[in-house]
């Protein structure tokens, strides 16, 4: 141990001598793990996170992270580009019970419009399905609008209700299999939205979906206290891992052919599609990784406590981490995005629309 601490020591001394700042973190899978700024990620992708309490926006600007917003509620839930437009979900309370959504599009500098307002108590999800804007709400209400500019529904302008279903909320959206899946808030129940209609799909009781992703012949679900779906149709699931002793699975993402899974204890964890698919242990973090994004080149995943109320407390360590296949490096100032890191967006040139 004492010679690994000497060798861990001589590394940071050695980044530190050609410039690069450095710090020792965490233990990875057997190896050490090194903290940097001066990150650079590929050419021409842009980073966004969103933060909660405050809900505010923050860019990567090669060195470091710049707020690109005013406060714009309690927590900036999810982002997307549509039509060349940055567009950020916002609730305005703790929980999902006692906010209001809003959606937010960016118009450049710290300039920000305000294009949806009253949805519900919360916008928990946007996505872009059929090159149209959707926006997932909850809690108490599971619900779908239709980005619609100038008009006016239910008593909302600029957004038409499609989906108004009796379960809880649309605590995540995401397209796949031709359809818009939606997971809902409360429990382990996913539907799905075609263009014209709502089907419910699945009701397996559990309490939320989290995230979806594409892995292999499957689209995957990630759920509460661990337990992971899939679907190869997105109509028919099957659950795939029941529940874990790591808490929830509130993050997935594929990355260098490995679906990579974050959960509650701070564990990120990667399968390869074969054995158990609870994967192996990859790095551990200070706290639950909420979030996960990449570009193909790097992982990035975000920590912190959860703003909808199913975590094991609301503030948490929110941290930026980026992991190129070998190690994992932490690309922020030590918790400094608020309470959590909500939600990791990449925009790069060469991938399709992010989710």
């Amino acid at each position: 141990m004492d010679k690994l601490f000497r060798l861990g020591v001589l590394l940071v001394v050695l980044l530190m001598v050609t410039g690069v700042k450095a710090g020792l973190l965490d233990s990875v899978a057997g190896g050490w793990s090194f903290g940097f700024t001066g990150f650079v990620p590929p050419r021409g992708c842009e980073l966004y996170v969103g933060g909660h309490n405050p809900g505010v926006v923050y860019r990567y600007n090669g060195s470091g992270w710049e707020p690109i917003s005013p406060v714009l509620g309690y927590a900036v839930m999810d982002m997307v580009v549509y039509n060349g437009r940055l567009y950020a979900a916002v609730t305005t309370g703790y929980g999902g019970y006692s906010g209001v959504g809003r959606v937010y599009m960016y118009n450049g500098g710290k300039s920000w419009s305000l294009v949806g307002d009253g949805l519900d108590r919360g916008v928990l999800s946007l996505a872009v399905y059929n090159g149209e804007l959707y926006a997932g709400t909850g809690r108490g209400a599971f619900r779908v609008y239709k980005y619609t500019p100038g008009s006016s529904n239910v008593g909302i302008m600029n957004w038409t209700r499609v989906v108004d279903y009796p379960w809880d909320g649309a605590r995540e959206l995401f397209v796949s299999r031709g359809f818009l899946l939606i997971g809902d808030s409360l429990y382990d129940r996913i539907g799905r939205w075609d263009g014209r209609r709502f089907y419910a799909d699945m009701d397996a009781g559990g309490s939320c979906i989290y995230d979806f992703a594409e892995f292999g012949e499957y689209v995957y679900a990630a759920a509460y206290a661990g337990a992971l779906y899939r679907s190869r149709d997105g109509i028919r699931w099957e659950r795939v891992l029941g529940y874990y002793g790591g808490g929830n699975m509130w993050s997935l993402a594929v990355y260098r052919g490995r679906l990579f899974m974050g959960y509650n204890n701070g564990e990120l964890r990667a399968w390869n599609g074969t054995g158990d698919p609870r994967g192996v242990l990859v790095f551990r973090a200070p706290d639950a990784i909420l979030s996960m994004a990449t570009d193909g080149v790097y992982l990035y995943f975000g920590t912190g406590g959860d703003a909808v109320g199913f975590g094991a407390r609301s503030s948490g360590i929110a941290n930026v981490y980026v992991y190129d296949g070998k190690n994992v490096f932490l690309i922020s100032r030590w918790d400094e995005f608020g309470a959590g890191v909500q939600k990791i967006l990449v925009v790069c040139p060469f991938l399709r629309a992010s989710k």
